[in-house]
Parts: C-alpha cells; sequence; structure tokens
C-alpha cells in the first residue's frame, strides 16, 4: 500500500514540475516533457520493488534543492507522506527548514515530523530555525520540536556547545522538558551552569533542577511555572 502511494507520489511531483516548465513554454513542454513522462509509465517497475522507491526518494531529495518554492514544498510533503523510509531525505529537509519560503520551511518541518524519530539528526536545526523573524514560521518549528526533542537528548546534548547562546538557551530548556529521561545529560548542562551568558546558565541550571526532581516535585515545578 505505501509502495503503491510512493508511485502516486513521485509521478504527481513529476507532473508538477512539468507543469512548472509548461507555464515557461506549452509547446516545449509538450514535445520534451510528455514522451518522457511515457516511457517513464512504460517502463516503471512495480510499486512492490524496493530498488525503484529508493530511486524514488532520491529523486524527490534532489527537488527540494529546484528553484521553484512550489516544486520543493510538494516535494517536502512527499518525503513526509512517504514516512520512515524517506529517512535519507533528513539531511536535506534540515537545510530546508531555513528556506526562504516560509511555505517550504513548513513542509519541512512537517515532514521530518512524520519520519518520526529517524529525523532526530534535525533537532539542532529545528531549534535554530525557531529564530526565524516569521512567528508563524517560529511556531512550526516548535511545534515539530514538541514531537521529535524527547527522542533527541544526544542530538540535544550536542547543542549546548552551539556558538549562538540563544540556540545553546534553548537546548538546555528542552532538555529540561523532557525530564529524568535526559539523564544522560547532566554532566553536559553541568558544564552549561557555568556558560559565559546568563540566560544559558539558568535555564541549564532549571533543566538540572527537573531533571534530578522526582515525579511530585516535577508536577509542582511544572505548576508554579504556569501560575
Amino acid at each position: 500500500m505505501k509502495r503503491a502511494a510512493l508511485t502516486g507520489l513521485w509521478f504527481g511531483l513529476l507532473f508538477a514540475v512539468w507543469g512548472c516548465e509548461a507555464k515557461k513554454d506549452e509547446t516545449r513542454a509538450r514535445t520534451e516533457k510528455a514522451e518522457p513522462a511515457e516511457q517513464k509509465s512504460a517502463t516503471a517497475t512495480s510499486p512492490d520493488d524496493a530498488s525503484v522507491g529508493q530511486q524514488q526518494i532520491q529523486a524527490l531529495i534532489q527537488a527540494l534543492e529546484s528553484d521553484r518554492p512550489a516544486v520543493r514544498a510538494s516535494a517536502a510533503d512527499a518525503l513526509g507522506r512517504i514516512g520512515a523510509e524517506a529517512k535519507a531525505g533528513v539531511p536535506v529537509l534540515g537545510l530546508a527548514l531555513t528556506d526562504p519560503n516560509a511555505v517550504v520551511q513548513k513542509a519541512a518541518a512537517d515532514a521530518l515530523v512524520r519520519i518520526g524519530p529517524e529525523a532526530r539528526s534535525a533537532v539542532p536545526q529545528l531549534i535554530r530555525a525557531m529564530k526565524d523573524d516569521d512567528l508563524l514560521v517560529a511556531m512550526e518549528m516548535a511545534k515539530a520540536l514538541d514531537i521529535l526533542a524527547p527522542g533527541a537528548v544526544p542530538e540535544l546534548i550536542q547543542t549546548l556547545t552551539d556558538k549562538d547562546p540563544w540556540v545553546r538557551r534553548h537546548a538546555a530548556e528542552y532538555l529540561g522538558k523532557i525530564g529524568p529521561g535526559a539523564k544522560a545529560a547532566v554532566p553536559a548542562l553541568t558544564e552549561a551552569a557555568r556558560d559565559g551568558d546568563p540566560a544559558v546558565r539558568r535555564a541549564a541550571a532549571d533543566a538540572l533542577r527537573r531533571i534530578q526532581a522526582g515525579p511530585s516535585e516535577q508536577t509542582t515545578t511544572r505548576d508554579s511555572k504556569e501560575e
């Protein structure tokens, strides 16, 4: 079923790209693009063929580098619909989080969420992208982080040494949100509590308290913050 959907997405993206070309030169699009489409339809192997699926995923990854925002957004959406099997697209989707086009940025964040735990390596990039001047984009990044961060403790620990203090602070904050499940971060957070930036120090100290707190103390801390 997933292979059939993958094949449909593949051809859908191809037709979207060719449609853009047709707007530039309808005649050229008919003669140069229609024939390859017929050839692909005639020679395509079964949607159950794993190698064909990987070829399609690679083509979608390449489409993320298109100079057309609509094509980039469609490629990101298609990779997200494929899910975990599209994990090879995570690095390029991470780069797309800072795309000049907000629609592409949102599509990339959504795709990473759909890919799931295999996309955890993009968590540091999500944190950096959360600094976007567009509030709606920043909110999309935060939503994606809320889903992916709990499974990305090693990546968050690594981000505690980012050159940007804003990024380091948010990495510490997300580790604090994870709580006791982020115990592996205690040494790095202890070091971060001596950071040269006061906001980073406060975030690291708070994260340490939340990680080392028991369940009841965690609830009390959370309730007091909400008040």
